[in-house]
């Protein structure tokens, strides 16, 4: 298992205004902007991808989605507001869609605009998400629970309603459609 945390570059902006009380200074709020995330969090190989079509890659750093642009070195993230790790993510074969799963009790599959915000979750699983993967027609998400858990669902992202679910027996590390 890698993880190398992550260490997050911040950069604090003070507006100006009323002073603060410790030190005297302008300030009313602080506000956080993420400008780079220096590791990655990863369980398995399901925890990075690649979009064929434009060559971004995402993988998680604790509670965020770091969407790397390769070609010149950009990064641009999605923060889980749930504050639970990301486990798992996989882009839709168009590019144009992110699913994520992540960790802790009752974790969420949320669907994500690239470059815009969330636009579906479902919550099917009780103790974390391994895996997951889009269609090849990009309408249905499949993934799979921790070990602990060990359900698949299929769910129809679009709908928000899960069509299938099983219990597996063994441990599954990836999946995939065929």
């Amino acid at each position: 298992r890698a993880d190398f945390g992550s260490l997050i570059t911040a950069r604090r902006r003070q507006p100006a205004g009323r002073k603060s009380r410790q030190s005297g200074q302008r300030s009313s709020s602080s506000r956080v902007s993420l400008e780079k995330v220096l590791g990655i969090s990863t369980v398995s190989s399901s925890s990075l991808t690649s979009d064929p079509n434009s060559g971004l890659i995402a993988y998680p750093a604790g509670c965020v989605i770091v969407l790397l642009h390769p070609e010149n070195n950009e990064q641009s993230h999605i923060i889980n507001t749930s504050s639970k790790p990301f486990t798992a993510v996989a882009f839709s074969h168009d590019g144009k869609h992110l699913v994520s799963g992540e960790s802790g009790h009752m974790p969420c599959v949320r669907v994500w605009e690239v470059g815009g915000g969330q636009v579906a979750e479902v919550q099917s699983h009780k103790y974390g998400v391994s895996c997951v993967a889009f269609s090849s027609n990009s309408c249905y998400v499949v993934s799979v629970g921790f070990q602990h858990d060990m359900i698949v669902s299929v769910w129809d992202w679009r709908k928000g309603s899960i069509i299938a679910s099983n219990k597996i027996s063994s441990r599954v590390l990836s999946v995939s459609f065929s």
